[in-house]
């Protein structure tokens, strides 16, 4: 048997097939323009996360350089505030009597150093040392032993803070005066600030000649004294 369409029925067969197709191309379409769309995104989004990123690195950087700063200006109020103890001078005396220890010298030369705070604040724990030893002409500085314990001075700004007194005795000090040999003299002082505990320590070291007599102001005869720094001062 042979099923045969009426005309109205194959169009109607034509119409259903038609409006498939045109189904099937819209939902192509649409997915092809929703495709474009994602890729038109991913450009923006990258671009919003770089930005984000460098915004990001540009806080850290500048919250780096706001404490480095900080601590530059501390660490400048801090160096001009602190205290400096630092050399002042040395300081020489002959004697024909002479006292160390109890027991008298009939000629000695006496010696010390002083450091002064340079500093606008005081110096604390404050301890101080020296040594004078007598050496050849040519002779090289021998090794001195430095300051083994904290100090419990207090020295304000402008304060001298004076070392004991070290004497040297005949018959070194006969070579010393006839120009034989020199004494070496070693200080050192350490303290602390009212900024930190960090342990700060000045060491000097001179070589003293004597070098013959000179003339006072009021005619008197006394010994003249070359003295030469043997190295820089250290200071912390």
């Amino acid at each position: 048997m042979v099923v045969l369409e009426t005309p109205e029925q194959a169009q109607s067969a034509e119409r259903s097939k038609r409006e498939a197709r045109d189904h099937d191309s819209k939902d192509l379409d649409a997915q092809i323009r929703a495709a474009n769309a994602a890729e038109k995104q991913i450009s923006p989004a990258w671009v919003a996360a770089c930005l984000t990123f460098a915004g990001t690195v540009l806080l850290i950087w500048n919250l780096y350089e706001a404490r480095r700063a900080t601590q530059l200006a501390r660490d400048h109020m801090t160096n001009d505030l602190r205290a400096w103890l630092l050399m002042s001078k040395p300081m020489i005396k002959s004697g024909s009597r002479v006292w160390v220890d109890d027991v008298e010298f009939e000629r000695g030369a006496l010696f010390q150093v002083e450091f002064k705070n340079s500093g606008k604040t005081p110096a604390i724990r404050a301890g101080i040392t020296a040594h004078a030893v007598i050496g050849a002409m040519d002779g090289e500085r021998p090794a001195f032993p430095g300051i083994t314990k904290q100090g419990d001075s207090l020295v304000g700004p402008d304060q001298a803070f004076v070392s004991p007194i070290q004497a040297i005795t005949n018959p070194d000090s006969d070579a010393f005066y006839r120009g034989d040999a020199v004494v070496f003299l070693y200080a050192e002082v350490n303290y602390q600030t009212i900024f930190d505990d960090v342990k700060r320590v000045t060491r000097i070291c001179f070589r003293i000649r004597c070098n013959g007599t000179q003339t006072d102001a009021e005619g008197r005869s006394e010994p003249h004294y070359e003295v030469r720094l043997e190295g820089a001062q250290s200071a912390n």
